[in-house]
């Protein structure tokens, strides 16, 4: 649970704007919060880790629902990996447990972020200056279009900017991390993988 937080204070890019009065580092910051909590109740499954999981995933979520999008990737990978490797080890746990307490972290963000939206939307489809900025024409703008996550020029920028996102310390992280078990570097590709 350490790996994300030591990349987001390693990163200049982070760093940079978290002195700026944007909404992107609360988020952020909310959404660390809520992976680690998360992971805590992975492990013992006690309510008030599940309680502190939801909250700050919802917070994270009505702070900025795109970003909020890049922990519950991770969540959710992380919980369906657990998931298959405790049926194939066979190990002595309940699944009923394991639904009630973890797939609400997932689904109540959710959830109250979609409620929130359709209120916004609202409320800007009965302004007529506004009404063009509802949530199903700004899709495109907020998340881009297959062909520009298909092109070789983008992906070509985003890599040339890794440093500049990540930072060294980022990059000596993951590569420390993926060495050390099986599990930790599957969660490290998670990690990177959510940020795609």
């Amino acid at each position: 649970s350490y790996v994300p937080v030591i990349l987001f204070l390693g990163s200049p890019f982070y760093l940079f704007w978290s002195r700026t009065f944007m909404i992107e580092s609360t988020a952020i910051a909310f959404g660390l919060f809520s992976v680690l909590f998360f992971i805590k109740s992975n492990n013992s499954y006690k309510h008030k880790y599940v309680a502190l999981a939801i909250l700050f995933g919802v917070l994270s979520a009505l702070t900025k629902i795109t970003t909020f999008g890049i922990f519950l990737t991770f969540i959710s990978i992380i919980f369906i990996m657990n998931y298959f490797e405790s049926r194939r080890h066979a190990l002595n746990i309940s699944y009923r447990k394991l639904f009630v307490t973890i797939v609400p972290i997932i689904v109540v963000p959710l959830l109250v972020a979609m409620i929130w939206n359709n209120y916004a939307d609202f409320l800007k489809s009965q302004n007529p200056l506004a009404s063009f900025i509802v949530s199903e024409n700004l899709f495109k703008w907020n998340f881009g279009t297959i062909e520009m996550k298909l092109a070789l020029k983008t992906w070509l920028a985003v890599f040339s900017r890794g440093e500049l996102i990540m930072g060294s310390t980022g990059f000596i992280v993951l590569g420390f991390v993926s060495f050390i078990s099986k599990k930790v570097s599957w969660i490290s590709l998670a990690a990177i993988a959510s940020f795609l």
